[in-house]
């Protein structure tokens, strides 16, 4: 009591100071709980807790729902819960920009393992966005797994052509190394190619075992 949120003295303040500064602190700690969100998810693979991190930050930052259904939507898929996916991913389908539905949609048709409607609606999302990583790749990853090799690797090689930059995602990186090792037993030229791209664009700083050499 008499206290801030820092543990110091509390100065006389207006209401209005009042609001504002629970606001910043509102926002300092989904800041924090984002950042342990996505350590969670993506170093400790830990979806069970990341999944009870994001639940609470729906409550904390209603602002952000969309953002944070999607992150719920993914986690689910991973861990094939399929029905909690299907929720997270139908909330983000309705409550979406027009620009981002397809792209929501689409993965709600990869939990029906309606690859076709999944294709379908991921090329859709491209079309109206070439430089949408996230749709490029999955629509790539669909192309695999429906027997369209050449097509997935010319998506991914597309996409680095028009955006280099984009190369310092390590996903897509081992995606498109996967798919070189596929198409040929003499995959280390490209790979080493891409190498090379990923250099200019981000240096020392990337997970070498991406390239699967």
């Amino acid at each position: 009591a008499g206290l801030s949120e820092a543990g110091l003295d509390l100065p006389p303040m207006t209401a209005e100071q009042r609001r504002a500064s629970l606001e910043l602190w509102q926002r300092r700690k989904a800041a924090v709980l984002y950042s342990v969100a996505n350590n969670l998810a993506t170093v400790a693979k830990d979806h069970a807790a990341a999944a009870r991190v994001y639940g609470q930050l729906l409550t904390l930052d209603p602002g952000n729902s969309e953002r944070i259904c999607a992150a719920l939507g993914r986690l689910s898929m991973q861990v094939g819960d399929l029905q909690s996916a299907r929720h997270h991913l139908g909330r983000c389908a309705q409550s979406a920009p027009a620009e981002r539905r397809d792209f929501y949609a689409a993965q709600l048709a990869v939990t029906s393992a309606d690859w076709a409607t999944a294709q379908r609606l991921f090329r859709s999302a491209l079309d109206s966005n070439p430089g949408n990583m996230l749709a490029a790749n999955n629509l790539a990853v669909i192309c695999l797994y429906t027997g369209q090799l050449r097509e997935a690797i010319r998506l991914l090689e597309s996409l680095l052509e028009r955006q280099p930059k984009l190369a310092i995602h390590e996903g897509l990186v081992f995606n498109l190394c996967t798919m070189y090792d596929l198409e040929s037993s003499k995959s280390v030229g490209k790979k080493t190619r891409l190498l090379e791209t990923v250099a200019r664009h981000r240096g020392d700083n990337f997970d070498v075992a991406a390239f699967k050499f």
